[in-house]
């Protein structure tokens, strides 16, 4: 075992700082993906308890962007349907737009790195309405609280109002 532990036991290798990025790129990804299959679940409650024949089609994402009856393809197209149907406020709708555009960045451009150094994501994430409320919560609980963490408060707190109990607070 010793032998073992020795021989992996060497500096880190060159690509290791990439795993940090990595990181932030899947944490990004991921994250919006959890609230967009929260959105998803309460617009299906909501058409079911309208009509419980509703398409489930609406709901593919397939590649075949010629589909027409996917019509809630994506997380923007469901936020304003949501919004529509008064599943949430205007607050709510804006705040999974900007998040959109962050999970699009992540996805889309290579050269997006770190939360904690990528100032188009910080940029992105500063006008989310959630964030600006709790930015001075999370100032007092740690001055040095990383991007990382700020998303995952941001991811939690979504699903937390996205849920089918939740009521939507007024304003911004």
């Amino acid at each position: 075992m010793k032998n073992f532990v020795a021989r992996y036991a060497h500096p880190a290798p060159t690509w290791a700082p990439q795993l940090h990025t990595e990181n932030s790129r899947a944490l990004a990804i991921e994250s919006i993906c959890d609230i967009e299959d929260q959105l998803t679940g309460r617009i299906r409650e909501c058409l079911a308890s309208i009509n419980n024949s509703f398409d489930e089609q609406a709901f593919r994402k397939d590649s075949d962007a010629t589909n027409p009856r996917a019509v809630f393809s994506g997380l923007s197209k469901k936020a304003r349907f949501a919004f529509h149907l008064g599943l949430i406020d205007a607050s709510v709708r804006h705040d999974l737009d900007k998040l959109n555009k962050l999970r699009n960045g992540y996805a889309h451009e290579r050269d997006w790195k770190s939360l904690d150094t990528e100032k188009r994501a910080q940029d992105l994430l500063s006008q989310i309405h959630l964030y600006q409320r709790l930015k001075s919560d999370f100032a007092e609980a740690n001055p040095d609280y990383r991007w990382e963490d700020k998303l995952k408060a941001i991811r939690d707190i979504c699903i937390d109002r996205l849920s089918p109990s939740a009521t939507q607070p007024e304003g911004p």
